[in-house]
């Protein structure tokens, strides 16, 4: 890793030994970790999940099955609201960048900019929903197009990609800085620069070692979480049937004549010019 001190106060609000005792005291909980949690504590989960998809990781769970969330009380809060699950305990750990952000800031910003959007990562605090906000993650550059407004909260203006992008379509975001200082920044995620990451390439140190047992452990609740992607993302027809490879046709119904699309009464065929075109499906062909 490239700096030994580049720790996460989410990592350090959550350790290991109190999970376990949790765990002890409650065997039939369900542990969701979010991903900034450390090895040891991944291997005391049953699932995983990211900002993204916390709130498909927790509605994977049987619903009569209490849940405990963890570190993040902010992101726990706003899984615990989209999902409406009662039976969800929820960790007091924070992102120290989250946790100082001020409502008032925002307040401030949307009087002076009343027809920008508020863009917000999941794991603000409570107190900043009390406006209607597009909730980001870390991918929120792609949020640009078509949106005109401003950020809640992270990095350091400017030279972040998302203004950057935010600038290539036309739009315009507005910087909220957090009350303790004008950046928003985390401090531990500015120690690790691309000199230390390239050194750390080139000497393969400062090293962190780690344990086969512990790995396989952890590994588990990472493929559980990775799982319910690859179940998101089969594509599964009207039949229930799970396809690999698709056929493209020409015309709306194939000449197999089979029972799902071709039945032997009550056939209807589309109008051609309601189907593909031939430049149509070759595009579609070529699509990754």
């Amino acid at each position: 890793m490239p700096d030994r001190e580049a720790g996460c106060s989410l990592v350090d609000g959550c350790p290991v030994e109190p999970v376990r005792a949790f765990r002890r005291q409650n065997p039939d909980h369900a542990i969701v970790s979010y991903i900034n949690t450390s090895i040891e504590v991944k291997a005391e989960s049953d699932i995983l999940c990211t900002s993204r998809n916390a709130v498909k990781v927790v509605n994977s769970i049987p619903r009569e099955k209490p849940v405990m969330f963890l570190p993040d009380r902010n992101l726990g809060n706003y899984v615990k609201r989209e999902t409406g699950r009662e039976n969800m305990q929820i960790w007091q750990g924070a992102c120290i960048v989250h946790a100082t952000f001020p409502a008032r800031r925002v307040m401030e910003a949307k009087l002076e900019h009343p027809q920008a959007k508020v863009v917000a990562h999941r794991s603000v605090p409570r107190r900043c929903w009390r406006w209607p906000i597009l909730w980001a993650h870390f991918g929120a550059h792609r949020m640009v197009r078509g949106q005109h407004g401003f950020r809640v909260h992270r990095d350091d203006g400017e030279r972040h990609p998302i203004f950057v992008a935010a600038a290539g379509a036309g739009k315009r975001f507005y910087y909220v800085a957090n009350e303790n200082c004008n950046c928003s920044e985390c401090p531990y995620m500015k120690l690790n620069t691309l000199e230390k990451l390239r050194d750390c390439l080139l000497h393969l140190e400062p090293r962190v070692e780690l344990s086969e047992e512990i790995m396989a452990r952890a590994l588990v609740p990472l493929e559980r979480m990775l799982a319910l992607k690859i179940m998101a993302d089969q594509l599964i027809d009207s039949f229930g049937r799970v396809h690999t490879n698709l056929r493209i046709s020409v015309t709306d119904r194939c000449n197999i004549r089979c029972f799902y699309c071709m039945p032997e009464t009550g056939v209807h065929f589309e109008d051609r010019r309601q189907i593909l075109d031939f430049e149509e499906i070759e595009r579609v062909a070529r699509m990754q």
